[in-house]
């Protein structure tokens, strides 16, 4: 499957993963109980991977990130924003119970091996283990669910497999005859994994008497950066856009902090740590007049720290 032709389909996920609008002035509506189907294997907290291959898979991860980035900015008239570790993990989901020729296109687009299915689940098992983490002072939780039209049989090795390597299971629902309390459903789900942050990720219509199958995603990131920068030292400034106009906007300004930094190019990069060296935030910034067409470089940058 050629990147253009999974397009829609990452996009869709993606907001679903990241969007959602409240409507609080909704009337009440039916959510039905959730009837799960779930292996009786345990999660595997251990997986044998090595770390070039924990490397490689994330290395991987970002070449995907930058190709599908590419596709959804042309499309896009403002910012964009998404999840690519979440999309690649939902189609690692969706690629163990699939064959023939869509198991080998969802494996071209993400770069997945569609020859070694135990290597690919268990790299994704140990990049999630590794993720998501709770303390006092930083969050990160991914969880991932099946959602499935009540009378589909589920073969018992994959519920193994999804148990197993990502702690996921299926749900049943009754799509057919409760499409729209099944959507209600959902979105109550998503709401509760985003600790209220997301409250209608599937809105009006989205969920009909044909859907079959809904595959979700949710991430929720709490964390403070190691050196916070002081409110009452933003100040307003001219931020140039990628089409060569200009709007005023909020700077956070630092002067007594010391940061990674990468001149190349036509661009710079720095990074920014959180709380607790758990993950860090990279900012890739264009030269004056420059655009995001570098990714080989970018991605050079990023798998190098």
């Amino acid at each position: 499957m050629q990147i253009k032709l999974l397009t829609q389909i990452v996009l869709s996920i993606s907001l679903l993963l990241l969007s959602g609008c409240a409507d609080s002035s909704s009337p009440s509506k039916e959510v039905l109980s959730i009837t799960k189907l779930e292996s009786n294997a345990t999660r595997d907290l251990t997986p044998d991977v090595s770390e070039v291959e924990l490397l490689t898979l994330a290395e991987n991860n970002n070449k995907f990130a930058f190709t599908i980035f590419s596709e959804l900015r042309k499309s896009s008239a403002s910012n964009v924003s998404f999840s690519p570790y979440s999309i690649s993990e939902a189609f690692a989901i969706a690629c163990s119970g699939a064959n023939g020729d869509t198991k080998t296109e969802i494996a071209s687009v993400f770069n997945f091996d569609p020859e070694d299915d135990v290597k690919l689940h268990k790299g994704f098992n140990a990049l999630s283990l590794d993720l998501n983490y709770e303390d006092d002072i930083y969050t990160f939780e991914s969880n991932n669910a099946i959602w499935i039209q009540r009378d589909y049989s589920i073969l018992p090795s994959y519920l193994d497999t999804i148990q197993i390597n990502y702690g996921a299971n299926v749900k049943t629902l009754d799509f057919i005859n409760k499409s729209e309390s099944s959507r209600v459903t959902i979105n109550e789900y998503v709401q509760e994994k985003t600790h209220g942050r997301v409250e209608e990720i599937l809105p009006d219509g989205m969920i009909t008497e044909d859907t079959r199958v809904v595959l979700t995603n949710t991430v929720y990131f709490k964390g403070t950066w190691s050196t916070q920068f002081d409110r009452y030292d933003t100040k307003d400034d001219t931020f140039t856009k990628e089409n060569g106009s200009t709007q005023q906007v909020p700077f956070m300004l630092r002067h007594d902090a010391s940061f990674k930094y990468l001149r190349q190019d036509n661009y710079q990069a720095i990074e920014l740590p959180y709380v607790g060296d758990k993950s860090s935030m990279l900012i890739i910034l264009p030269d004056e007049g420059g655009v995001f067409k570098h990714s080989g470089k970018y991605r050079e940058y990023i798998s190098k720290y």
